[in-house]
């Protein structure tokens, strides 16, 4: 169960690193609507995992907060260079005593769907996790949201519920499992 945790926390991470290091004139938002998104640690513990979430203006602006937030509280400025619909991140963050150094590149196919890949360096590495890890993320957009969610909701690949907000950068209870 922990190992699960952590994987969630790890792919939030990512997704927390890539919006940190995206403004409006260098990486595109996500169109509004429902996002279904594929992660896959290769090496890690945990199988793929696929989650759907909500998205609208104000979501993706506090996702991009959140993350600009967390990186200036754990992270060297990240380097950032995009080429068409290609984007390479290299950056490193320390979380407690661990050190995570990345590499990622995202390649954007239009406004409707991304492929990204994280190649990880974790010193030292969390208990039971490899200390080099690849972290494949493959989204699409699914059309608008469903009427039983709103935006910032995220609906985990095993059913589970959650919301996303900023003050869940920040370890507040808001935003938890509803």
């Amino acid at each position: 169960m922990a190992s699960h945790h952590f994987a969630s926390a790890l792919l939030i991470g990512v997704l927390v690193v890539v919006a940190a290091t995206a403004t409006a004139d260098t990486m595109p938002h996500r169109k509004p609507g429902l996002w279904q998104i594929t992660s896959t640690m290769q090496g890690g513990p945990m199988p793929s995992m696929t989650s759907k979430y909500c998205i609208d203006a104000a979501t993706e602006n506090a996702l991009m907060h959140a993350g600009q937030s967390m990186a200036r509280r754990n992270c060297e400025s990240p380097v950032m260079h995009v080429s068409g619909n290609t984007a390479v991140i290299n950056g490193t963050c320390k979380f407690g005593n661990m050190t995570s150094t990345s590499h990622t590149v995202i390649t954007f196919s239009g406004a409707d769907a991304y492929h990204g890949e994280t190649h990880s360096h974790m010193s030292p590495a969390p208990q039971g996790m490899p200390p080099e890890m690849v972290t494949t993320m493959d989204a699409r957009w699914m059309g608008p949201c469903s009427a039983d969610m709103k935006p910032g909701d995220i609906v985990m690949g095993n059913g589970m519920r959650t919301h996303f907000n900023a003050s869940m950068m920040h370890g507040s209870p808001e935003g938890r499992d509803h």
